[in-house]
This record gives C-alpha cells, sequence and structure tokens, in this order.
C-alpha cells in the first residue's frame, strides 16, 4: 500500500468517527458543586462556594475590644470594612492561632476567620447530604455531609450568621 493510500484510509477513518460523534446521545451532565475545604480542629470543613462573597489572605484585622471572645475585630475586605469572628470559636474549636485567611459571608457583610485553607471541592451534587461517620451526633452548623475521603461536614453559613447576631443583640442588651 502507498502513502497516499494509507493517508487515504486515516482522513476517512477520522471522518466516520466524527460523523459518528454526532449520532451518538449526549452524555449526560452531572451538577457540580463547588465548595472550601477550611481545616479546623479535627475536621477538614467544607463550605458551599455559593455562601461565600470573597476568599482574602493576609489581610490587618483591627482588634475591637469585646466580652465575646469570637469578636477578633474588624477588617478591610471586599470593598469595606468587615466585622471579623473566629470561625473555630464559633465552631466550638480552640481559637485559630494567627487567622490568615477571611471568607465574607454572601448574606450578609461579616468575615469568617480562620487559620488554614484546604483548597477548592469540585463534586457532584448528589454527593451532598450524606450522613455522617458512624457515632458522630448532630453537631451545630453542620448542614449535612459532603462524601469525601473522610466525611467532611458542611458548614451552614446560615446559623452561623444567626449566632454572630445573637451575640449582636446580647452586647446591646435586648
Amino acid at each position: 500500500m502507498t502513502v497516499a493510500a494509507t493517508a487515504h484510509l486515516d482522513v476517512a477513518a477520522l471522518r466516520e468517527a466524527f460523523d459518528r460523534s454526532f449520532a451518538a446521545p449526549p452524555e449526560p451532565k452531572v451538577a457540580l458543586e463547588n465548595f472550601l475545604s477550611i481545616p479546623i480542629g479535627a475536621d477538614a470543613w467544607a463550605v458551599r462556594l455559593a455562601d461565600v462573597a470573597g476568599l482574602f489572605a493576609g489581610r490587618t484585622i483591627t482588634a475591637l475590644p469585646s466580652a465575646a471572645a469570637a469578636v477578633l475585630g474588624l477588617a478591610n475586605v471586599g470593598g469595606g470594612i468587615r466585622p471579623v469572628f473566629d470561625l473555630a470559636l464559633l465552631l466550638g474549636a480552640p481559637a485559630a492561632h494567627a487567622p490568615r485567611w477571611l471568607i465574607v459571608a454572601a448574606a450578609v457583610p461579616i468575615a469568617l476567620a480562620f487559620a488554614e485553607f484546604g483548597g477548592h471541592i469540585r463534586m457532584p451534587a448528589s454527593s451532598r447530604g450524606v450522613a455522617g461517620p458512624a457515632g458522630v451526633s448532630a453537631r451545630r452548623h453542620v448542614g449535612g455531609w459532603l462524601a469525601t475521603a473522610t466525611p467532611a461536614p458542611i458548614l451552614d453559613v446560615r446559623t452561623v450568621i444567626d449566632d454572630v447576631r445573637r451575640m449582636g443583640a446580647a452586647r446591646a442588651g435586648r
């Protein structure tokens, strides 16, 4: 067989494969959901990216006097001055030492500080809401579990915001 004949067969095979690709039904699309992984205490918490307006590193936090230990102060993030709260303390873990990272909640303009950022997770939406590890009872601020190698608690940002509001109401004497 000549080189020209071989090239002609290759082109014909490519053309046929191309045409068959349009005849096949499309692959079903899997709905994906994005999360941030935030290690706090013994858990790598997952935070829905939809609940986050911004992620910032290395911002200066100006301390404020407060009776609430979770209140760290104020920071200029996301185009404005935001109150900053220690996420570890809000979750019942030991305080974050020198929190480097801040997320600004999408629902209200507050920042939640934490020490380490675990990365981005993109998983099928069907992997959300799985049961937690055996023997783990329901915990505050857990809005489900994410099916990772070790099931990760999904942070319920809404309940964290509710706690922050209660702190403010108690401080105002309401």
